[in-house]
């Protein structure tokens, strides 16, 4: 009885995987390192991570 409805969902919900990360484009306010040795900066960061996963900076 719910089958179609369910199909209908699932087929609506799913994202297919692509391998094209957009270009992302923000300014960071007041960065600076965490502490006065990280040379790295903000590629140590763990929003650097969480942005790289969809973003291609």
């Amino acid at each position: 009885m719910f089958q179609p409805l369910l199909d209908a969902y699932t087929d609506s919900t799913h994202l297919d995987e692509t391998d094209y990360k957009p270009p992302l484009n923000i300014a960071l306010a007041n960065w600076w390192p965490l502490d006065k040795r990280e040379s790295k900066g903000f590629r140590r960061f763990i929003l650097y991570f969480i942005l790289s996963q969809h973003y291609k900076i």
